[in-house]
């Protein structure tokens, strides 16, 4: 789920990441970043009472918050989304922001917040009409972006609010496989009686990083698209931790790779 973009010398010197698209495995360090404008500044702050007085004084809220070459259609709402300021974002959704505006990437408010984890960022866009399957340049959502990142609480406000859990990005991949691909745990074990003798194998698939996540994506009904999946909601419907060698073979023969 694609990318990181970061302006390397704001990242550098605060570890800020500023996400214009999604997904970790890819991350572009763009250089030098652009000139911060004085909106840029006042949300950065949280300082609503500034934020009003520039948009008292005319201010286009479609406008970048960044100035200069390093632009990249970073609205004033997308800016305030992604670092989770929900007073800006109340303020900005009231005098009329577009909440489905996209940047540079096609990231949008919605997207930015979900990737970040702000839970109550993402019921005020909500709220306030954001499409919830919007997607980035890559055809990634919201959901696919809280997904990947471990937000079990965005994930269950994006679902909640009907977001297609069974919806693909331009890789074919669901908000389920997003998750799967942060790494799982495969293991074989075999049982043994007192006097040492091999019993029945059993079989695991574990996730070490979203584990929560995968379990609310498959009880609200995603679509099981792998053999790990299968072995990983089959263990969640028995209540085992593990699988017999006769389900697993089972299992792989429709749910092969």
């Amino acid at each position: 789920m694609p990318p990181f973009h970061v302006c390397s010398d704001r990242y550098l010197l605060s570890n800020r990441t500023y996400v214009l698209a999604i997904l970790l495995p890819f991350i572009i360090f763009s250089g030098s970043c652009a000139t911060e404008t004085p909106m840029y500044k006042a949300i950065y702050a949280n300082d609503l009472p500034k934020v009003q007085d520039i948009l008292n004084s005319g201010y286009d809220m479609e406008a970048d918050t960044n100035a200069g070459q390093g632009s990249h259609g970073w609205t004033a709402l997308i800016l305030a989304s992604e670092i989770g300021r929900d007073e800006i974002v109340r303020e900005l959704v009231r005098r009329g922001a577009n909440v489905n505006a996209k940047n540079k990437y096609g990231s949008s408010a919605l997207i930015a917040a979900s990737l970040a984890g702000h839970e109550q960022t993402v019921n005020e866009l909500i709220n306030a009409g954001a499409i919830l399957d919007i997607t980035n340049s890559r055809g990634n959502t919201p959901l696919m972006a809280a997904s990947y990142r471990g937000h079990v609480g965005v994930v269950r406000l994006l679902l909640d609010a009907n977001a297609d859990i069974n919806r693909k990005n331009h890789s074919g991949k669901t908000a389920l496989d997003t998750v799967f691909s942060t790494g799982t745990n495969f293991s074989i074990t075999s049982s043994r009686t007192l006097d040492g003798e091999s019993k029945e194998q059993r079989i695991s698939v574990s996730l070490p990083k979203h584990d929560a996540v995968a379990r609310v994506l498959i009880a609200a009904g995603a679509e099981i698209r792998t053999l790990e999946q299968a072995i990983f909601a089959r263990q969640l419907n028995t209540g085992n931790s593990y699988v017999s060698p006769a389900e697993y073979l089972f299992l792989k023969k429709d749910h092969s790779d």
